[in-house]
């Protein structure tokens, strides 16, 4: 059974697709309440380290 050894690399995709979606919301939010406009932007750099980590790591 091939999927049974993919399934922990497939949980730490999931783990860092969820770390980076609720660092990017997290500072989208964060972006807002500060008076920023929906036009405003923010780094997506430690959003994507934590990813790339998460990934790499699990």
């Amino acid at each position: 059974m091939a999927w049974a050894s993919d399934t922990p690399r497939i949980a730490g995709l999931l783990l860092a697709l969820a770390a980076f979606s609720l660092i990017t919301v997290t500072q989208a939010v964060i972006t807002l309440m500060r008076g920023g406009g929906r036009q405003s932007t923010f780094p997506y750099g430690p959003a994507l380290a934590v990813g790339f980590l998460l990934a790499a790591t699990l």
